[in-house]
């Protein structure tokens, strides 16, 4: 720790650093005071006719959060709630990794404005990050096509038959219904208000510190 971070450059790495835990806390808060099942419970009601417009909003979710953001590791820990929201569907737990770390994986590798990629690359060898957005922004549509694809797939595979999925005997195992987020009250509108305006304040940020360089000299050293 001390020759990486006391070494040329290692302001970078603790100015990356804090960005990390700053994300991942924010995520481990939401997740803890059940922002993210209040949020999943929402998406239920509004999508169970259109399950498939719902899992096709879910990977371009997790697919910015890897793009925009630069997360990964620290969406694991949603992957529980995104596989019991697979189940819930009447999917299996494959199809609920599929839509949340492999779109996010696939996010990170088809960065728009990753400060772990992106960002940091751009200012080693002193690139601008807009000339190309263009290009980036191809990729990851490309990229997010390819993965619904394979989704849907995979779906209308385990809809024929649902013992040619790779995890349908630990799925005989679980619970498929989590009777705590079907609960709908004032309290769990005003946190599904507060974390979407969170998460949209959270985008507009990240755009914003990218594109304005005033602002990219300060947050990105």
């Amino acid at each position: 720790p001390v020759l990486l971070l006391f070494a040329n450059g290692g302001i970078s790495v603790i100015m990356l650093s804090i960005f990390l835990l700053f994300i991942s806390g924010a995520f481990q808060v939401m997740n803890d005071v059940n922002g993210m099942k209040i949020i999943v419970n929402k998406l239920i009601n509004k999508f169970k006719d259109h399950k498939k417009n719902l899992i096709s909003i879910i990977v371009l979710i997790f697919m910015a959060f890897g793009s925009f953001f630069g997360l990964f590791e620290e969406t694991l820990t949603l992957l529980p709630l995104i596989i019991m929201l697979s189940l819930s569907l009447g999917y299996d737990s494959y199809t609920g990794f599929l839509m949340c770390t492999v779109a996010t994986g696939l996010g990170f590798a088809s960065a728009i404005t990753n400060p772990f990629t992106v960002i940091t690359a751009s200012s080693i060898i002193d690139a601008s990050q807009i000339s190309t957005l263009w290009f980036r922004i191809i990729i990851f549509i490309v990229m997010y096509g390819l993965l619904l694809l394979f989704i849907r797939s995979h779906i209308m595979k385990i809809e024929r038959d649902k013992t040619l999925s790779p995890t349908y005997e630990q799925d005989l195992q679980k619970q498929y219904i989590d009777d705590n987020i079907y609960e709908d009250n004032i309290n769990n509108d005003r946190i599904y208000k507060t974390y979407l305006t969170f998460l949209s304040l959270l985008l507009v940020f990240i755009i914003a510190i990218t594109s304005i360089p005033s602002l990219r000299d300060y947050t990105v050293v």
